[in-house]
């Protein structure tokens, strides 16, 4: 449990847990920590005694304090995988790279996924879920994207270099399985986001359409990384030739990097046992995101768990005991 001093959501508060005290602002591009003034001038995260909070809030006139409930974060309700470090597998150095580095990809697609659920009901304005709409909007092309990928150049790849034709069928079978579910929601989705449309943005029916269709899609990120450790008995260099291939075009495909690189990003949690250094791109890149690729639809980042340097942060919209 913390205390909430004062704030709206246009301005929101600062937020002082019981164990330590924290003064928080927004970074005007990471969108990270709180604001408290309307002025231009934002601060870093900065850790201070109590006097100096407390002088802070005399200064800028904040509101009288509530309370907030502990921290509930994006590793739930859908379940995080267990990186390679975190299992007892013995294979070939390609193998584990593979699979960690699918494994990783997995869970920030879990994570942006849970941060959506979690934070749908706790939305204050139009804005608020019109900014999530465009949230989950990016997640979807997102699976899509990744998914046809893997469909189109990663398992035909890895079948033709090993010589076994439908090793990765079961795979396939799982994207068809949670496609109907999925494409209710995102129909509910484009639907809200279009002004024409009579649909309107319900909390509820957001998370029930998500739970038709996420408890198979996750199953699927999981059951995927056996097999893709079943390879190591095949000839590792035709492996990495594939898996070079699939990554190049993920990284080069011809999608909007404002909509999807700031979502990856902001997803991924580097302090989670062996995602130290994923994403694998420089880390100028990073920079890029967090300062330039991120400006367009800075406010839809709020609902990212991450700040873009891989540090997980409180979910920006969740319950308080005044609303319980």
């Amino acid at each position: 449990m913390a205390f909430k001093l004062g704030g709206s959501y246009s301005q929101p508060p600062i937020t002082l847990p019981l164990t330590k005290l924290y003064l928080r602002q927004v970074h005007p591009v990471c969108n990270v920590g709180f604001r408290l003034t309307s002025s231009s001038l934002c601060w870093p995260y900065l850790l201070v005694d109590s006097y100096s909070v407390f002088w802070s809030l005399l200064q800028t006139n904040t509101p009288p304090c509530s309370l907030i409930m502990a921290e509930i974060w994006a590793d739930q309700p859908f379940k995080i995988i267990p990186t390679m470090v975190m299992r007892d597998v013995k294979v070939n150095p390609t193998v584990y790279h593979i699979a960690n580095e699918m494994v990783l990809a997995h869970n920030a697609m879990i994570r942006s996924l849970n941060a959506m659920y979690l934070q749908a009901p706790y939305l204050k304005s139009e804005a608020d879920s019109g900014d999530l709409l465009l949230y989950a909007k990016f997640w979807i092309e997102w699976i899509h994207h990744h998914h046809e990928c893997e469909e189109e150049i990663l398992f035909p790849g890895f079948e033709r270099e090993s010589g076994v034709e439908g090793m990765m069928a079961a795979n396939v079978v799982q994207h068809h399985e949670f496609a109907p579910g999925f494409d209710i929601w995102v129909k509910y989705v484009k639907d809200c986001l279009d002004a024409k449309s009579e649909e309107r943005f319900e909390a509820d029916k957001f998370r029930q359409l998500i739970d038709g269709f996420a408890p198979k899609l996750t199953l699927h990120l999981a059951d995927e990384i056996p097999t893709l450790l079943s390879l190591d008995k095949y000839d590792e260099k035709k492996m990495h030739t594939v898996y070079m291939e699939f990554e190049n075009v993920i990284k080069n495909a011809d999608f909007k990097k404002d909509e999807l690189y700031p979502l990856v990003v902001g997803s991924h949690d580097k302090g989670f046992k062996g995602g130290e250094k994923f994403p694998p791109v420089p880390q100028f890149v990073i920079y890029l995101v967090a300062y330039w690729l991120s400006r367009k639809y800075r406010s839809v980042w709020r609902f990212n768990p991450c700040d873009f340097f891989g540090k997980r942060r409180p979910l920006f919209f969740g319950p308080t005991l005044e609303g319980q």
